[in-house]
C-alpha cells in the first residue's frame, strides 16, 4: 500500500497498516471514504501544481484549477468588453513571468491545450472517486492506490 507523507508517496509499513486497520473499525465507512476522496483531490492538485504545461512557445504555464479559472475569467471579461464595444487587454503569463498581450486565437489555443492536458488527470480522479465510494470496507478504501504519475497524457 502506498501512503502520502507531505506530498511524497511511499510504501506503508506493516505496523502502519495494522494501526489503520484497527483505527478503521472505529471510523464510519462514509467518513473514511470522504477523507480518502479529499486525499484524492489533494493529490491531483499537488500533481498539477508540480507539472505545468510546456506550450508551443517553450514556456511553462500553470494548469491548476486556479490558473484555469483565472484564464476563463480573463477571457469572459475580454469578450464582455468587446460586446460593449470597449477595449480591454487579453493577457496571460507563463510561470514566474509577467503578463503579456495575447491575440484571441493564441489565447484560445493555450486555454484549449491546458484543458486537453488536464482532462486525463480529471478522468483519473473521477475513476479513483468511483472506486472509493464503491468500496464496501475500510480495508478496500485504504487499498486504493492514488498515483497520478501513471496517467497517460497526449497533446
Amino acid at each position: 500500500m502506498r501512503v502520502c507523507d507531505n506530498g511524497v508517496y511511499r510504501n506503508a509499513t506493516p505496523e502502519e497498516i495494522a494501526a489503520w486497520e484497527a483505527a478503521d473499525n472505529s471510523v464510519p465507512l462514509d467518513q473514511l471514504q470522504s477523507a480518502r476522496q479529499e486525499e484524492n483531490k489533494a493529490a491531483l492538485a499537488s500533481w498539477l501544481a508540480s507539472h505545468p504545461l510546456t506550450w508551443t512557445d517553450g514556456k511553462q504555464y500553470g494548469v491548476e484549477e486556479q490558473d484555469q479559472n483565472e484564464m476563463a475569467l480573463n477571457l469572459m471579461q475580454y469578450q464582455a468588453a468587446q460586446l460593449a464595444e470597449q477595449t480591454a487587454p487579453l493577457e496571460w503569463h507563463a510561470q514566474k513571468e509577467v503578463c503579456r498581450p495575447f491575440e484571441l486565437d493564441e489565447y484560445l489555443a493555450l486555454s484549449m491545450a491546458i484543458s486537453t492536458y488536464v482532462y486525463p488527470y480529471r478522468r483519473y480522479q473521477e475513476s479513483i472517486k468511483t472506486a472509493i465510494y464503491a468500496a464496501a470496507t475500510a480495508q478496500e478504501v485504504r487499498a486504493i492506490v492514488i498515483d497520478y504519475s501513471g496517467v497517460e497524457v497526449t497533446i
